[in-house]
C-alpha cells in the first residue's frame, strides 16, 4: 500500500503532466497569445544559439609533414630488390612477365 505522502506526491505530478499537457495541446492547436508567442519565439532563438555554440568546430592541430624513418624490414626489402633487381630486368626484357623462382 501506498502511504499518504506517496499518493500526494502522485497526484502532484500527475497535476503538473496535465498542467503540462495543456500547453502543449496550446501549442499544437496555435491558440497562443501574443505574450505566449514572444516567449516561444525567444526560447527559440536562445536555443538556436546555443547550437550554434555548440556546432563550433574545434581547432585540430597541424598534421605532421616530415617522413617516417624507414624500418628495418623495409631497409632489408629495398636490399633484396636492389641485388635481385637484375633478374626482374631480365625477365621484363624477355616478356615472361613472372619472376624467377
Amino acid at each position: 500500500m501506498f502511504s499518504i505522502e506517496e499518493i500526494e506526491r502522485i497526484m502532484d505530478d500527475t497535476a503538473e503532466a496535465v498542467e503540462k499537457q495543456r500547453e502543449i495541446d496550446q501549442l499544437l492547436s496555435g491558440q497562443l497569445t501574443s505574450e505566449d508567442e514572444d516567449q516561444v519565439l525567444e526560447e527559440l532563438e536562445r536555443l538556436a544559439a546555443e547550437e550554434e555554440e555548440q556546432e563550433t568546430v574545434p581547432t585540430l592541430p597541424e598534421a605532421p609533414t616530415d617522413e617516417l624513418p624507414e624500418s628495418e624490414k623495409e631497409r632489408r626489402i629495398k636490399g633484396w630488390l636492389g641485388k635481385n633487381s637484375i633478374f626482374f630486368t631480365a625477365a621484363l626484357a624477355q616478356g615472361q612477365g613472372q619472376l624467377p623462382n
